[in-house]
């Protein structure tokens, strides 16, 4: 679904690695989870929050976002930058009220990758903090460690002069690719960047990047020939996912699934799918996997 990137979220296992203990507003429970804590300069975080009922009552709120999300690097003051969700949402259209029954949750999930300014918002090394908001209160802020490898500190800048980061994410690299750049020098960009020394730590980015770019090219062929070129691809790029670690293989799993579903294949798209939720506990890609599994149920 192409939408305008608006302020920095597009919405996008292994067991989510970090969990904020849930806070309390009222009887609702208010928990926040990332995909990883641990991230590298310009990747992109996956975020998961959950709203629990845990009274004995139907509880209604009224609001136009349900969930938003603010994060501060330390060091820098007390100031939190505050981001709406939007790309590709659980909720196409956050509800004006939402009702809870007893012991009923909502989930909620964004990716935190760019700003406004097509900035990556973990661009520099050191320590962030993440929190959500909600119509029934904020959760507790989760502690994010961005680092890179020292030997490959001098990498970071060639990847991100290029915005080749945009890649990292298949919402944010349909933005970029379609600013009417061409593929050709980004893929020529991309594969300097994986020959340069020190590019090691974003291989697994780098991989994903050259899927996007290799599907954005059939993308512009003819419509007869665009099925048997996405089926080679996927072909190609299936027992590549498995050898991924996470979260560049389910980002991957997640894109050939897209095309799946623009091809009209949704038995094909939904096993892509049940392969993440089948692995995933909870946490991000397990919510993600399942709310694009219900869209395709719904279109059925």
């Amino acid at each position: 679904m192409r939408r305008t990137l608006m302020l920095l979220l597009s919405c996008l296992a292994i067991q989510v690695m970090s969990v904020a203990e849930p806070a309390r507003d009222k009887d609702v429970v208010i928990t926040i989870s990332v995909d990883r804590d641990v991230i590298l300069p310009c990747e992109p975080l996956g975020v998961a929050v959950v709203l629990k009922n845990k009274s004995g009552n139907v509880i209604e709120k009224t609001g136009s976002q349900w969930t938003s999300f603010r994060v501060k690097k330390e060091g820098e003051g007390e100031n939190w930058n505050s981001y709406m969700g939007c790309g590709l949402h659980v909720l196409l259209g956050p509800p004006r009220k939402l009702k809870l029954l007893s012991g009923q949750s909502f989930e909620d999930i964004c990716l935190i990758h760019v700003n406004s300014n097509d900035e990556p918002v973990f661009k520099n090394p050191g320590v962030y903090y993440v929190q959500s908001g909600t119509p029934f209160g904020e959760s507790e802020a989760i502690r994010i460690m961005v680092k890179i490898p020292e030997l490959s500190a001098d990498i970071v800048e060639p990847m991100y002069n290029k915005k080749l980061f945009m890649l990292f994410d298949e919402y944010t690299a349909e933005y970029f690719l379609g600013k009417s750049r061409n593929i050709d020098n980004i893929s020529k960009d991309l594969n300097d960047f994986k020959e340069s020394l020190g590019s090691a730590p974003y291989l697994s980015w780098i991989i994903f990047g050259e899927f996007i770019l290799k599907k954005a090219k059939i993308d512009h062929q003819e419509a007869l020939k665009k099925n048997d070129s996405f089926d080679r691809l996927i072909e190609e790029y299936e027992s590549v996912a498995e050898k991924l670690p996470s979260p560049q293989k389910e980002n991957l799993i997640l894109a050939m699934a897209s095309i799946q579903i623009d091809q009209g294949r949704k038995s094909e798209a939904l096993d892509i799918l049940r392969k993440i939720i089948s692995t995933h506990t909870d946490g991000y890609f397990k919510i993600k996997a399942i709310s694009r599994l219900m869209h395709i149920r719904n279109l059925q």
